[in-house]
């Protein structure tokens, strides 16, 4: 079960950062570059939030936007809607949430 959003909120979960380079090194922590946005997965968004975002779309949002929730034993972010940058990638669907 997923939390739904309302108003003009967005409801995602965050995805995970790689510490791993594509030849599988590591990158230890001091060494990493703070990234000015964070990408994330939209789980739920409010009915006055644009009809284009839907869920499945991976979103990139300001470092320090949004406020992070409890819900179901997992963590998700909850974001208003002009916080959000952009769209990065769009699952084609059919995506089930629900299922997952």
């Amino acid at each position: 079960m997923v939390p739904m959003a309302i108003g003009d909120n967005v409801i995602c979960e965050l995805l995970e950062d790689s510490m791993k380079t594509e030849g599988g090194l590591f990158i230890p922590e001091t060494a990493q570059k703070q990234l000015p946005q964070k990408h994330c997965v939209v789980i739920s968004k409010g009915e006055l939030v644009e009809a284009d975002l839907r869920a499945g779309d991976t979103i990139v949002v300001h470092q320090q936007a949004g406020q992070a929730m409890y819900y179901d034993k997992k963590i998700y972010m909850v974001f208003k809607g002009p916080e959000i940058y952009g769209i990065v990638d769009r699952l084609k669907p059919p995506y089930d949430l629900a299922s997952s």
